[in-house]
């Protein structure tokens, strides 16, 4: 337990308990292998590197070629959504565990200056013995790493949103470019 006394007793939540806290709101295997039952999954890291909308490239490119970017930009895209997803579900897991930690020393901090009429320690102090508790300063640098991945996830999913935009509408350019029919379907003139 941590430093702060009212009366006599320190406060602070006990290894127990925080492992019991812990324990209750580490729900985030459990949710996977469920969904995994009815049929959904975590998808798998891609096996080739994100495709890029290269002027160069788009320019000279086969309709297959346009296909094949098309389809593994989308893939990255799915896979981003995918992982997005999962960071988003272990930080509600993290921030309701921090939650419920300071929740705890709060009430705790609470009943022992009413059992032994204190007066109550300011916000400020009560919020230090939260800041000071080991496991909600895991989770508090758990949080941070998983905003930061989260950071860095969406702007390779946004990366991928344009380059479809970019494909789709080169797409269209060749299109017009062969007289309207679709690429591919050219006519035998």
């Amino acid at each position: 337990m941590t430093g702060l006394n009212v009366g006599n007793a320190p406060l602070g939540v006990g290894e127990q308990a925080a492992q019991q806290t812990h324990h209750k709101w580490d729900t985030m295997d459990d949710i996977i292998a469920e969904a995994m039952t009815e049929g959904f999954s975590l998808m798998e890291l891609p096996k080739f590197a994100p495709p890029t909308a290269d002027p160069n490239t788009l320019a000279h490119a086969t309709p297959d070629q346009y296909a094949i970017s098309y389809t593994q930009t989308e893939y990255w895209q799915s896979y981003d959504q995918s992982v997005l997803a999962w960071i988003d579900g272990l930080l509600l897991q993290c921030t309701n565990e921090m939650d419920i930690i300071e929740v705890d020393i709060k009430r705790q901090i609470r009943n022992l200056a009413k059992e032994n009429k204190e007066k109550k320690p300011s916000e400020a102090i009560i919020m230090d013995e939260v800041k000071a508790n080991h496991r909600w300063r895991e989770l508090l640098h758990m949080e941070q790493t998983l905003k930061q991945k989260r950071g860095i996830v969406e702007a390779h999913y946004k990366r991928m949103a344009r380059t479809l935009k970019i494909l789709s509408r080169f797409v269209e350019f060749r299109k017009h470019e062969m007289g309207g029919q679709p690429a591919g379907r050219r006519s035998a003139i």
